[in-house]
């Protein structure tokens, strides 16, 4: 009996220690997240994940997100990945992943969940994995945003499964008013207003301002912007635009944004105004005149001849843009004007784009384009002593010129719109009121009262 005693006490041990391990993983698979979550399946488990992908309530909890286990004192890397033109989700996460199964299983849980129903081209995806040794390379985290959710795949350390959690962002309106110094992009990104926000201003103010000879130092400038944040890691995601108004030597410029009934989204000036136009002010934004509409001697002939477009200076490389919607009638090499764009925008407006280094891909007769596409690159083919884009108007097949000629709004309001439109825009303007009062730089919209007709 001697000799049997220390057997039993060891195995009376292995069993105490069994069972104490066996509570706390269950304890630990009970604190599921309240926050929508979907589970893939172990490494040894990849061919049963449809069976082991769950979901919970659709709704979001601090305290859920952090049940999930700590990496501890595991040596991580993390990366940036951006997706490219192209791109599906396998090739994606095969060129940021080299673990296999987890590509797979990280596939199997976007798939499963249909968070990610987009696959964008220029989407970031922040991707952790295990450093160095027999794990290296095992994925610990993804997280993503899109739209106004916060995507985080997570491995859950004591049961090696990859866990997806949806969490929705908070939603701010933040205002920002700001001088120009430097340039309007510059000083628009000092004040933190995110790119995205800044290029839709920009973009929409293309339409009735020239940037390099209308925008000056000590001009002011005033964005208003819905923003989604993630509390916790303070990322910015850019909402809506709701108003942005620059205020320039000739006049104060502003546009407001505005639902209509079909859910179409359009900007009009204080007056209702619309602030787009059928062509951009410029195929090159930023970009100088170098040489303006009428006579002038001929740089090459020596000569005096009409010059019946306007030559803007910009790097050989430089993105061309669509001036408005229309057809490509022609895309080839045509002569004096090298490489040459001929765009219909409707039977009586066209416009003309030589001396391009090369045409974006896809541009050929017969394409459509949208207006602000990039349709080429700015070269020196042809006739021509330096890169630079030559542009013209052709209104009724005359060629005219495009500093002067007067062209069309893209909408105009009936008056019921009209009615609509102000109505918005008293609720946006009090909106902006309330930031300007409140000690903060921001402010939910619940704080306005329902104006009828709401701002969405």
């Amino acid at each position: 009996m001697n000799y049997r005693f220390p057997e039993l006490i060891g195995f009376f041990t292995t069993l105490l220690i069994a069972f104490v391990l066996y509570n706390q993983q269950s304890r630990t698979l009970l604190k599921v997240p309240v926050s929508e979550v979907i589970t893939g399946g172990s490494a040894q488990d990849s061919e049963s994940l449809e069976q082991d992908a769950i979901m919970t309530e659709d709704e979001t909890s601090d305290e859920g997100a952090k049940a999930t286990p700590d990496p501890g004192n595991i040596d991580t890397v993390s990366k940036v990945y951006k997706v490219k033109k192209g791109d599906t989700l396998y090739r994606f996460f095969i060129r940021s992943i080299k673990n296999i199964e987890d590509v797979q299983r990280i596939i199997h849980l976007l798939n499963q969940s249909k968070a990610l129903k987009k696959f964008r081209a220029g989407t970031e995806f922040k991707v952790t994995t295990v450093k160095d040794g027999p794990k290296s390379g095992q994925v610990q985290e993804v997280l993503f945003y899109i739209d106004k959710t916060k995507i985080l795949i997570i491995r859950d350390l004591q049961t090696n499964t990859l866990n997806l959690i949806q969490k929705p962002l908070i939603s701010i309106n933040r205002l920002y008013q700001g001088v120009v110094n430097n340039s309007l992009y510059y000083d628009a990104q000092k004040l933190g207003i995110p790119d995205k926000i800044t290029h839709q201003f920009a973009r929409l103010l293309s339409h009735n301002v020239d940037f390099q000879r209308s925008i000056k130092e000590g001009d002011p400038f005033t964005i208003f912007a819905e923003l989604f944040i993630d509390p916790d890691t303070d990322k910015t995601v850019p909402g809506k635009l709701y108003y942005g108004s620059i205020q320039l030597k000739e006049g104060k410029k502003d546009l407001y944004r505005y639902q209509n009934e079909q859910g179409t989204i359009h900007y009009f000036s204080s007056n209702a105004k619309a602030a787009t136009r059928s062509l951009l002010k410029t195929p090159v934004p930023g970009a100088p005149i170098s040489s303006r509409f009428g006579m002038r001697k001929h740089p090459i002939l020596g000569y005096s001849k009409m010059h019946q477009g306007i030559d803007f200076a910009a790097p050989r490389g430089t993105r061309v843009l669509a001036a408005g919607d229309g057809i490509v009638q022609k895309a080839q090499f045509n002569g004096g004007y090298g490489n040459y764009i001929l765009l219909k925008h409707s039977p009586s407006i066209k416009t003309a784009y030589a001396h391009l280094k090369r045409f974006a891909k896809g541009i050929r007769a017969g394409s459509k384009v949208k207006q602000g596409q990039v349709i080429g690159f700015v070269g020196t083919t042809g006739r021509s002593t330096g890169p630079h884009l030559h542009y013209e108007i052709h209104l009724n097949n005359k060629k005219v010129n495009p500093n002067t000629v007067k062209l069309p709004t893209t909408k105009q309001l009936s008056a019921s719109e009209i009615k609509r439109f102000q109505s918005q825009r008293q609720e946006i303007d009090c909106m902006m009121k309330d930031a300007q009062k409140s000690d903060q730089t921001f402010i939910t919209p619940q704080q306005c009262p329902d104006s009828g007709s709401k701002a969405s």
